[in-house]
């Protein structure tokens, strides 16, 4: 028989980390530490029970599918969930996954909402011309000889005294006009849609994880499913409005605690900002946090385009060149079975489907411009065969 639900005793607030199980009888009961073996896939772990104040207790409910637990928070090393609150080496505590159920599509539930702070987040300032030209001649200084330096502190002041007044004008009247945005947010933007350069290695981040203290939990195909199951969550929590703000406390003792959250949420986002900054807490801009997820960068020929489809509920994964789609979100928007994700994955594992002769992925290594030009000649050569009915 397979796990349906199960229920937990809480520590101290301590937060889950990962667990795996499987194969109970209804109405059996492990207590935390007892090692858990069953399903067909060979998953295994432990019921990780034991933490500060005493012992987890795992009670088995009914029978119909093997649950995954899931990682604590996506993209950090360690169990850090709530400003700055970490967990004691082994202290951790076992939360189930239910599909749909409210409790555990989640990460967490913070009782300030996550755009609490953006209305009233202090824009960034046009910087005087004088301290901007004083600033790049300190960082020429340590790479130009005398005379070099000479040379360029001489057209650094013509610029000064020249056209940069005017351009300094024009972009102090531009940010006057643009209130909803930094005055560097364009010009950043452009600076990166625009180059032509391949975006491999020269653009693309990556993230690294560490292997799990626990090797039955590094299986490529378990760490996969969790991994995925917790992004959903990450990505649910953050629509949802439910992740935590991101702040940056001088003063955790002050800032970083509940009272502070709780008097914070009654100030109006016009104002939280500066509530915050009394207490030396300095929340951050978020506004970017929606292209985490549903998100891609379109080639074009002279400037990429970012899009973002908050509709979708697809999951993307490349294997050997190969492009595979499925459904991590069902038509209501609750995470699918971990069961099911772990199924799809496992046919992509075993798929013997041989690498296509010219891979889609190659595109991404090659200068944007090219990727651009035959992206626009693929997309109208598929729109050709849809109208033809090919």
């Amino acid at each position: 028989m397979e796990l349906n639900s199960w229920t937990l005793k809480r520590f101290r607030g301590t937060e889950f980390r990962v667990a795996h199980i499987s194969d109970f009888e209804a109405g059996e009961e492990r207590r935390g530490g007892t090692e858990v073996r069953g399903g067909d896939e060979g998953i295994r772990g432990k019921v990780n029970g034991t933490v500060t104040g005493g012992e987890e207790t795992v009670t088995v409910r009914g029978v119909s599918q093997i649950l995954f637990a899931e990682m604590a928070r996506l993209l950090t090393k360690s169990c850090l969930l709530k400003g700055g609150s970490s967990c004691a080496p082994g202290s951790v505590l076992l939360r189930t996954y239910n599909s749909g159920s409210a409790d555990t599509e989640y990460l967490h539930k913070s009782i300030v909402p996550t755009m609490h702070f953006q209305k009233s987040l202090p824009r960034l300032p046009v910087p005087k011309l004088e301290d901007t030209i004083k600033r790049y001649l300190n960082a020429q200084r340590p790479l130009l000889d005398d005379e070099q330096y000479s040379k360029t502190e001489q057209l650094a002041r013509n610029f000064q005294n020249g056209v940069g007044k005017q351009l300094h004008e024009e972009l102090v009247l531009q940010d006057k006009e643009n209130k909803h945005t930094s005055y560097i947010s364009g010009p950043w933007f452009d600076m990166y849609l625009c180059a032509r350069e391949s975006i491999v290695l020269n653009f693309n981040p990556f993230m690294s994880f560490t292997p799990d203290p626990r090797p039955e939990y590094n299986n490529q195909l378990l760490r996969a499913t969790n991994m995925t199951v917790s992004a959903m969550r990450f990505l649910k929590t953050i629509r949802a409005g439910y992740l935590e703000p991101e702040i940056f406390h001088l003063n955790p003792a002050k800032s970083d605690t509940q009272k502070f959250r709780k008097l914070i949420r009654l100030v109006p986002s016009s104002l939280s900002w500066y509530g915050a900054y009394m207490v030396n807490a300095y929340p951050l801009d978020m506004s970017q946090y929606f292209r985490l997820f549903n998100s891609t960068r379109i080639p074009k020929l002279n400037k990429d385009e970012l899009k973002t489809d908050e509709k979708g509920r697809h999951l993307l994964v490349l294997r050997r060149g190969n492009l595979y789609v499925f459904d991590v979100l069902d038509k209501d928007g609750n995470i699918v079975k971990a069961s099911e994700i772990h199924a799809h994955l496992k046919h992509i594992l075993s798929d013997s489907s041989p690498a296509p002769e010219f891979p889609l992925g190659y595109l991404t290594s090659d200068d944007r411009k090219t990727h651009g030009h035959l992206s626009g000649r693929s997309s109208m050569i598929m729109a050709t065969k849809k109208l033809s009915g090919k």
